[in-house]
C-alpha cells in the first residue's frame, strides 16, 4: 500500500518481497537486497516477528542482526536452517558446539574452522554430520568426518548426495545403479 510515496509495510508486501528475491540467481545478492530492504520496512512501522523470518528462511534467505530488530533466534529458526541446508543463524549461543559443526558441514569452504572446533572441543562426529559432508560435495571434509569418528557407517543418503555431486565419474554411475537396487 502506497500512501504519497511512501510505503506503508505489511505482511502481505514482506512475503511479496520474499518471493521477489527468491527468483534471483545468486542468493548473495537476494541477500544485500533483502537487508537493505528490511532496514526500510522497520523505518516504516513494520515489526518483524519469527514467522517472518521464518518465511524469508523458506527461501534460504538470511536477516542479518534479527536481534536488532527485536527477534530473538528461535530453536524453530534453527531447525528450518537445517531443513534447508543453510549455515543462517549459525553464530548463536543458542547452539550446541555439534549443531554448529553439523551446519558449518554443509559449506565446503569451512573444513578448518571445523576441524578448529573438533580438536579444541573434542566434539563427537555423528551420522548428521557425515550427511552433511557428503552433501556438500567436499571430499576432504567426508574424509576428515570419517578419520575422526571411524564407527560411523555412511547411510544411502549419504552415498545419494556424494554421487549427487559428482557426477562425472562412470564408477559414480554404477554406484547410482546399485543404489537404486538397494
Amino acid at each position: 500500500m502506497y500512501i504519497g510515496r511512501k510505503i506503508i509495510p505489511t505482511d502481505e508486501y514482506w512475503k511479496k518481497v520474499i518471493n521477489k528475491l527468491a527468483e534471483y540467481k545468486r542468493i548473495e545478492r537476494a541477500n544485500y537486497e533483502l537487508n537493505k530492504i528490511i532496514k526500510m520496512f522497520v523505518e516504516g512501522g513494520f515489526v518483524l516477528t519469527e514467522e517472518d523470518v521464518l518465511y524469508a528462511l523458506e527461501y534460504k534467505l538470511i536477516i542479518e542482526n534479527i536481534e536488532n530488530y527485536g527477534v530473538n533466534i528461535t530453536q524453530k529458526m534453527i531447525d528450518k536452517c537445517n531443513e534447508k541446508h543453510i549455515i543462517g543463524y549459525l553464530y548463536n549461543d543458542k547452539l550446541t558446539l555439534i549443531e554448529k559443526v553439523t551446519l558449518l558441514l554443509l559449506d565446503k569452504d569451512k573444513l578448518s574452522e571445523v576441524k578448529n572446533i573438533v580438536k579444541k572441543e573434542k566434539v563427537e562426529l555423528d551420522l548428521k554430520c557425515l550427511q552433511n559432508a557428503c552433501l556438500s560435495g567436499n571430499s576432504n571434509s567426508v574424509k576428515f568426518v570419517l578419520k575422526v569418528n571411524k564407527n560411523i557407517k555412511p547411510d544411502v543418503k549419504c552415498l545419494q548426495d556424494v554421487i549427487n555431486n559428482n557426477k562425472k565419474s562412470r564408477q559414480l554411475i554404477i554406484l547410482r545403479c546399485l543404489i537404486e537396487r538397494m
